[in-house]
C-alpha cells in the first residue's frame, strides 16, 4: 500500500478521499488478482487491511483521520467515511487525551517507531470502548503519517468470569434437562435462553431446526417480550454447509437490513434494531441464533463450544418431551374430541376424591345424546362425528382449568366441576343450554343430563354409576314429556 502518494493529497471538505487515492474505499474486489491469476502484494495488502478484525486508521501529519477499514462500523458503529477529516482527538475519551497525544507525538518523532498504549475511544452512541492502540509511523516529504491499529481490550477477569458463567449455566441445563418432564418444559427453555442472553449480552436468542426443507423456530427468548419469539419459519443468514464447517458464523447487519451475509439466497430474518447475528450449528441437527442490537465485544468465538453443547442438550430434550407429550395425549385423550378418555377420567376423579373437601365437594354431570344412533344410521358416521365434536366444544366452553371434561363412550360425556358454590340445578341448566345450542343444526338430536354431588369415601366407579342413573332419570322424564305433548 503506497501511503506516500496519499501524503500529497489534501483532505476534501466532504470527508472523502480523492478518487485518485490508492487507498480502498470499501471491501477489496476478490476478482482483482495479479498476473497469472495470483495475488500481487498490493492486492494482498488491501485485503489484509480491509478484513482485519482490528480497526485500522490512517492519520495525516496534522493528526487527522484520512482512511479507515470496515472495522469502524463494527467497533464504533460509524459509517465508513464518517470520521474522515476529524482530528483523532475528537474520538478519544477526555481522561485519556493526554496519554493518547503523548504517544502519538512520540511516534511522530521516530520514523518507523511503534508505540502501544491503552485508550478509550468514543462510539456513535456516546459510550466508550477500551482499546489497545498501536501507532506505526511512515515519513515522506510531506511529513510523518501514522497507521493506528485499535483492538478492543476487555478485562481478562471479565472474560474468565463470562466463561465460568457459561460453564455453570451449561451444567445446570444438563442436570435440569436430564430430569425434566414434558409438562414442565414450557417455562424452563425460555428461562434458560434468557439466562444465556444475559451472559453474552444478546437481545434475542432462538433455537431453530430443519423441517420440511426450511428452518423452523422451536424456542426463543427476546428482551422485547415472549410474543416476538413465537414459532415460525426462519431464514438463516449463513447456509448449512458454512455453519457445519465453522464453530459459528458472525454476520453484521446494516441499519437498512443489508449485511455481510454470504450469497446463499438466504433472506435476513432480523428486526431493524439488530446489528450483529451469531449462528451456531448444533450436532443434533439444529441451529442457535444470538442477535445483538450493537456490534459488541461481549461475544467471544471461544465460547461457541459451550453454547453449542448447552443448546444441543436443550434441543434433544425438547424433542424427547415432544414425543412424551404425544404419547401421553394418545394414552389419555379421546382421539376424536380431544377430551379426556375414560381411563384419564377415572384417574382424575381418584385424585379429586382423595383430597375431597366436604364443604366444597365436586359436582359430576353425566350427559348422553338422545336419538344419536338414528342420526348415524341416516346420515353416516361422518355426520355423527361432526355432532360429537360440536358437543365436545360446547362442553369445553363450560369448564375451567380445575374442572374435568371427558368422553367415556360413543355419545356419553362427563363433566366434573371442582368444588363450587353454584347450585347443581344451575350447572345442569348451563350445560344443557350450551349443548342444545351446539345441536341447533340437528333438531332431532337432544341431550339428557344427570348431576350428582360427590360424597366422602365414594369411589370413582360409584360416583359415575350414580351420575349415570341420574342421567337416565332425566332421559325418562324427557320421554314422558314428549308422550304428554303428543297426547
Amino acid at each position: 500500500m503506497d501511503l506516500l502518494r496519499l501524503g500529497s493529497v489534501p483532505i476534501r471538505e466532504e470527508r472523502r478521499l480523492p478518487e485518485e487515492s490508492c487507498l480502498p474505499a470499501g471491501r477489496p474486489d476478490l476478482d482483482q488478482l495479479g498476473e497469472g491469476g495470483l495475488p500481487d502484494d498490493r492486492w494482498c495488502a488491501l485485503v489484509a487491511a480491509e478484513l482485519s478484525p482490528d480497526l485500522l486508521v490512517v492519520i495525516d501529519p496534522l493528526l487527522r483521520a484520512v482512511w479507515t477499514n470496515g472495522a469502524v462500523e463494527r467497533l464504533l458503529g460509524l459509517q465508513r467515511g464518517e470520521m474522515l477529516g476529524d482530528p483523532v482527538s475528537d474520538h478519544v475519551h477526555p481522561d485519556d487525551l493526554m496519554v493518547a497525544m503523548g504517544a502519538l507525538n512520540e511516534s511522530q518523532r521516530n520514523d518507523g517507531y511503534h508505540v502501544a498504549t491503552r485508550i478509550r475511544v468514543r462510539r456513535r452512541d456516546g459510550s466508550y470502548v477500551d482499546t489497545r492502540v498501536t501507532a506505526t509511523t511512515i515519513t515522506d516529504q510531506s511529513g510523518t503519517w501514522m497507521v493506528l491499529a485499535l483492538r478492543p481490550v476487555e478485562d481478562e477477569v471479565a472474560i474468565e468470569r463470562r466463561r465460568a458463567q457459561l460453564k455453570a449455566l451449561a451444567q445446570s441445563v444438563y442436570v435440569e434437562c436430564a430430569a425434566v418432564h414434558w409438562y414442565e418444559l414450557g417455562d424452563k427453555i425460555p428461562a434458560i435462553l434468557g439466562a444465556l442472553a444475559g451472559v453474552v449480552g444478546a437481545q434475542r436468542v432462538e433455537v431453530v431446526e430443519p423441517r420440511d426443507g426450511s428452518f423452523e423456530r422451536v424456542a426463543g427468548w427476546s428482551a422485547r417480550g415472549s410474543t416476538s419469539c413465537g414459532s415460525g419459519r426462519v431464514q438463516l443468514l449463513a447456509d448449512r454447509e458454512r455453519l457445519r464447517a465453522a464453530p459459528c458464523v458472525v454476520t453484521t447487519v446494516e441499519p437498512d437490513g443489508t449485511g455481510d451475509r454470504p450469497d446463499c439466497g438466504c433472506g435476513v430474518d432480523v428486526e431493524p434494531a439488530h446489528r450483529m447475528v451469531v449462528e451456531l450449528w448444533l450436532d443434533v441437527d439444529g441451529v442457535v441464533r444470538l442477535l445483538f442490537d450493537e456490534y459488541t465485544e461481549t461475544w467471544d468465538d471461544a465460547n461457541a463450544d459451550i453454547i453449542a453443547l448447552m443448546c444441543s442438550t436443550m434441543l434433544a430434550t425438547m424433542r424427547r418431551c415432544e414425543q412424551e407429550s404425544e404419547l401421553n395425549t394418545r394414552a389419555t385423550r379421546d382421539p376424536l374430541t380431544r377430551l379426556l378418555n375414560r381411563t384419564a377420567l377415572h384417574q382424575r376423579l381418584g385424585e379429586m376424591l382423595a383430597g375431597l373437601d366436604p364443604a366444597r365437594p365436586p359436582i359430576v354431570l353425566f350427559a348422553d345424546l338422545n336419538r344419536f344412533k338414528q342420526l348415524n344410521d341416516r346420515f353416516g358416521h361422518r355426520e355423527g362425528d361432526a355432532v360429537l365434536c360440536r358437543v365436545a366444544d360446547a362442553i369445553s366452553s363450560q369448564v375451567r382449568s380445575d374442572d374435568v371434561a371427558a368422553r367415556i363412550g360413543g355419545d356419553e360425556f362427563v363433566i366434573v366441576v371442582a368444588g363450587d358454590d353454584v347450585p347443581v340445578a344451575t350447572m345442569v341448566s348451563r350445560v344443557r343450554a350450551s349443548i342444545d345450542a351446539a345441536l341447533a343444526d340437528w333438531p332431532d338430536v337432544g341431550v339428557a343430563v344427570g348431576a350428582i354431588v360427590a360424597v366422602v369415601g365414594e369411589s370413582p366407579e360409584d360416583l359415575l354409576d350414580r351420575a349415570d342413573r341420574a342421567m337416565y332419570d332425566d332421559k325418562a322424564r324427557s320421554r314422558s314429556s314428549r308422550s304428554v305433548a303428543r297426547a
